[in-house]
């Protein structure tokens, strides 16, 4: 995991402002954490949800800094012939799901 990816996971889940190049972590009026990257909106957390995008750009540093975020559940994303897919890793047997804007998982 990138320095700037590391350094903006611990903010977020601080709950704490931060800005590191592209990626930002801000808070919503209603309590939530956000962190984008280029300025869209990829990951918030609210009330023990996550809820996770690729805003759009599935790209290989939109994957990165959602694994990070992931990395303190049992969550990660990996691309298989340029489709994204979401994997919980606790799961005996593989239960792989298309990756999709807007999913959400409980904390």
């Amino acid at each position: 995991m990138r320095k700037t990816t590391k350094e903006c996971v611990r903010a977020f889940y601080d709950d704490r402002s931060i800005t590191i190049g592209n990626t930002k972590v801000t808070f919503d009026t209603d309590g939530s954490t956000i962190m984008k990257l280029h300025g869209n909106i990829i990951a918030v957390k609210h009330d023990n949800e996550l809820i996770i995008s690729s805003a759009g750009w599935q790209t290989n540093t939109t994957k990165e800094r959602l694994n990070g975020v992931l990395s303190c559940t049992s969550f990660g994303i990996y691309q298989k012939k340029g489709i994204w897919y979401l994997t919980d890793y606790t799961q005996s047997e593989k239960q792989d799901v298309e990756f999709y804007d807007g999913m959400v998982i409980k904390l």
